[in-house]
């Protein structure tokens, strides 16, 4: 799939089948996209300059992970979004213990991440608190230059996921709004669409998204729109509200590979 090639009715076609496909199993995972939003993010606006490339597409916030998040919240919204809801990660990742089947790259990952989370620059700053200050979106200038050095952190405290899936997951849930997680299915078709799913969406992915941006001259809140999950209210069920803040850029880019 050419990202180039499509118009935004097919992307929204494509998004739509994505979510439907999703409430058909049993995880049923955009229903718990909305508590992730609110409980764990903060809507704010944007550092960067008039010039780039989000300001010219009329956008002025950001969704960025909130500066002082406890892990095992992180760890509760991890679950449910990425893993099944699986009670047994929790108890798992807060132990030590070998683990296997499924569970053998998600736990030492998460563990790893735990480990570090609190004093993560081994100045007293955590994770969460770094990440907080790089207030960009996946369309802005640099976005991911800016964050390179805390990706390659992360993965190298989770290099026991041989996979790369669950890394993946971890670093989109701490750069909501700029990278683009991948599992066992959309790695292989960002690969076959000519992507490389461990550029987290940066590279030819995102060259091609801005293209089609301005092919169809859309605004930052009609791409956002995409996703027709946060107007579903089966999905996304209505209270409590976010008041109209839309969802994030990498939750609308990583629906066109998942099925």
């Amino acid at each position: 799939m050419k990202i180039q090639s499509l118009t935004p009715t097919n992307l929204r076609t494509i998004i739509s089948k994505s979510n439907t496909t999703a409430m058909g199993k049993k995880h049923r995972y955009p229903q718990f996209e909305k508590a992730y939003f609110l409980k764990c993010l903060d809507y704010v606006e944007v550092n960067c300059n008039q010039k780039c490339f989000c300001k010219i597409m009329h956008n002025n916030h950001t969704w960025v992970i909130k500066a002082d998040l406890d892990f095992n919240i992180f760890l509760e919204h991890f679950i449910n979004l990425w893993a099944r809801g699986s009670k047994s990660i929790i108890s798992k990742a807060n132990n030590q213990g070998n683990v296997s089947g499924r569970l053998k790259n998600a736990v030492p990952a998460l563990r790893a991440l735990k480990n570090r989370w609190n004093n993560w620059d081994k100045k007293g700053r955590s994770l969460p608190c770094l990440a907080n200050t790089y207030r960009k979106t996946y369309l802005c200038d640099n976005s991911f230059e800016e964050i390179e050095y805390l990706i390659n952190e992360i993965v190298d405290e989770c290099k026991d996921d041989t996979t790369g899936i669950y890394t993946s997951k971890i670093i989109s849930q701490i750069f909501p709004d700029i990278a683009i997680p991948f599992d066992t299915a959309s790695k292989s078709e960002m690969r076959r669409s000519g992507y490389n799913p461990s550029l987290y969406g940066n590279g030819p992915l995102k060259n091609d998204i801005i293209e089609l941006i301005k092919k169809h001259k859309l605004s930052f809140h009609q791409f956002r729109e995409l996703d027709d999950a946060p107007s579903n209210q089966t999905m996304w069920i209505p209270t409590p509200s976010l008041s109209g803040k839309p969802t994030s850029c990498s939750r609308v880019i990583d629906k066109l590979f998942y099925s």
